[in-house]
């Protein structure tokens, strides 16, 4: 393949360009809307651009702003080589459609990441020229270097490539990289026109992990855990706080406490340069629950500035833990959540619902039920934000080749590579049905993303820029969306047949609905024909009763006007009366007067004479 690649693909330009491109998510997912480009391509390019003298620049396509037309882009500023990001298998459609349109264009392609690293033909067959497994950094220079100078590709370790007698030539595999403090820091300034300002910056420490969870690809493609040097990160950030003012990082590292002294460290370093410089600065982690039990590790992150801790928590239901090889119990993680809440710490908590068991391996729990118990825990321990994933079979997982062994995994024609985000269901569920799976997942989801969920959120406006709130609510809301168009697709030839079984159910249950109400109706006639007599019986008995308390009323009335009538009578009778006496015994004193005053008369006369 390298002669090839050396025939069709040509250096145009002096230095030449090297493009590297995230490609664009397929639909709403976890990552959705916020700006944080992948660190691969990061240390690839500041690898890039100190070993050779090619010239980089990093285009992340979420992040784009103006018109995403690579013809116009390649015609304005031509690439030599371009490299793709395939970190994500969701986003595998899109680097084949890329692919194939830079090399129609003459322009050499190149790929790495877990999708390509586990499937490397399939990444060849699909106008990919050279894919790189497992780290980048070194394999990147040494493909470019041969390349521009005319070299061949055989010697290279960690790719793979199709050779000049068309057949997939898969090197030796590159040792991990031991040192890492060994590697260029990333150069921020080699991202091309953003659309949004990069709010939160991401940083790595440690690659590899020691654990070895079935559904994850870390363990098996990049080894045991590595970590850099405290004093090494610790000058990464700075150098991001002093150069791009930089104030919220996201640590990308599965687990920030692999190497923990050295996590206790850098915590330290970070607090006294924020103290010192008066910063404060804000970090984002991912944490296995029971580092919650090393006081002196949370309260050295606390002081450093970290706030939000992203935990795997997975699944509340044992059975499901146990199947996971996580290593956790339901109980220590209740226990090591509340230790965290109660140090201030914002969870977030991630989890997978409807995970694949084994024969007799299961909980035994109706798909409602398991929902049930993830609400349930949800609320009990009080996380703040959540995320419900299914479980994805991702390709170089132990999970992917059970499925694909017992044949559980989905066609590609009828769920392709772009469902492999978390929100579409990629196989057939062993013990549930695959709809309620998709309805239940959306169900929690729902239920915890309601709208008082906003004033939670208001809550912890100290904590998150506004636009990180504003995301998780839409996201919430968005994702949840998304898992219901979700399960439309995946479950789409279950829902066929179900439609048939139901259309049947449905003919049935309408001729019963039909005698039902009929009988209904007539059941109801008759209520409504006995409740009119006796309304009627009752209307009359109170018409009788009214009209004898009516009459007993006005006779009572008449009886008590009579009363008054005769002892007004009376009354004014007994007053004429006195008076008439008064008057009389008045003339009786006036006659008496009146013959006294005679008599006296006669007396006087009597005298006189």
């Amino acid at each position: 393949m390298s002669e090839t690649i050396l025939q069709k693909s040509t250096v145009k330009h002096n230095p030449p360009l090297l493009r590297l491109i995230a490609p664009r998510f397929a639909q709403v997912n976890v990552f959705s809307r916020v700006p944080i480009p992948p660190l691969g391509l990061l240390y690839v390019g500041a690898s890039v651009k100190a070993h050779t003298d090619w010239r980089v620049e990093i285009m992340d396509e979420n992040n784009w702003k103006g018109e995403l037309d690579h013809h116009k882009i390649q015609k304005e500023n031509p690439a030599d080589a371009v490299g793709f990001y395939a970190g994500m298998t969701s986003t595998i459609p899109r680097i084949y459609e890329l692919a194939k349109m830079y090399k129609d264009m003459g322009v050499m392609t190149m790929s790495g990441g877990s999708h390509v690293d586990a499937l490397p033909e399939d990444a060849l067959h699909n106008d990919i020229d050279v894919v790189v497994r497992g780290e980048g950094e070194k394999s990147s220079v040494e493909i470019l270097d041969a390349w521009f100078n005319g070299g061949s590709l055989e010697s290279i370790k960690g790719i793979a490539f199709i050779d000049k007698n068309n057949r997939v030539r898969i090197n030796e595999k590159r040792e991990p990289i031991d040192n890492l403090d060994s590697l260029d820091l990333p150069d921020f300034s080699q991202i091309i026109n953003l659309k949004h300002p990069m709010g939160w910056f991401p940083v790595s420490r440690t690659r590899g992990c020691n654990y070895s969870c079935e559904f994850c690809t870390v363990r098996d493609q990049q080894g045991r855990a590595r970590s850099t040097k405290p004093e090494r990160t610790f000058a990464e950030i700075v150098e991001l706080v002093e150069k791009f003012r930089a104030k919220y990082f996201f640590i990308t590292d599965d687990n920030f406490a692999q190497d923990r002294d050295g996590t206790v460290k850098l915590c330290n370093m970070i607090a006294d340069y924020s103290r010192k410089r008066n910063k404060k600065l804000k970090f984002t982690i991912q944490l296995r629950a029971e580092a919650a039990r090393d006081a002196e590790l949370v309260d050295a992150m606390w002081r450093a500035g970290v706030q939000i801790i992203c935990i795997g928590l997975e699944s509340p239901i044992p059975e499901d833990l146990k199947m996971m090889h996580k290593g956790q119990t339901v109980e220590n993680m209740e226990k090591d959540i509340a230790i965290l809440r109660k140090a201030g710490f914002y969870i977030h908590g991630m989890f997978i619902f409807g995970y694949p068991s084994e024969e007799g391996t299961g909980s035994n729990l109706t798909t409602r039920e398991k929902s049930d118990i993830y609400i349930d825990f949800i609320k009990r321990t009080g996380i703040d934000t959540i995320q419900i994933l299914k479980a994805v079979p991702i390709p170089g997982s132990k999970l992917y080749e059970r499925l694909r062994k017992s044949g559980k995994v989905y066609p590609l024609d009828k769920v392709g590579w772009d469902k492999y985000d978390g929100n579409f269901l990629c196989f057939e569920p062993s013990d549930d049905d695959p709809v309620q799976v998709q309805l239940e997942a959306t169900r929690i989801m729902d239920v915890f993303y309601r709208p008082s969920f906003i004033w939670k959120a208001i809550g912890i406006l100290p904590i998150l820029p506004f636009d990180s709130i504003i995301h998780a609510i839409r996201l919430g809301r968005s994702k949840s969306s998304a898992m219901v168009q979700g399960g439309k697709i995946t479950a789409g030839r279950h829902l066929s047949e179900r439609r048939e079984a139901a259309s049947r159910r449905i003919e049935a249950g309408r001729e019963v609905a039909m005698k039902r109400i009929e009988a209904g109706r007539e059941a109801a006639s008759k209520k409504i024909e006995a409740s009119k007599d006796a309304a009627s019986k009752k209307i009359e008995a109170g018409k009788e009763m009214a009209s004898r308390v009516i009459g007993h009323t006005v006779d009572r009335g008449i009886s008590r006007i009579s009363g008054l009538r005769r002892e007004f009578r009376n009354s004014i009778y007994r007053y004429i009366g006195s008076r008439i006496l008064s008057t009389w015994h008045r003339l009786e004193k006036l006659d008496v007067f009146l013959d006294m005053l005679r008599r006296s008369k006669k007396t006087k006369e009597i005298i006189m004479k």
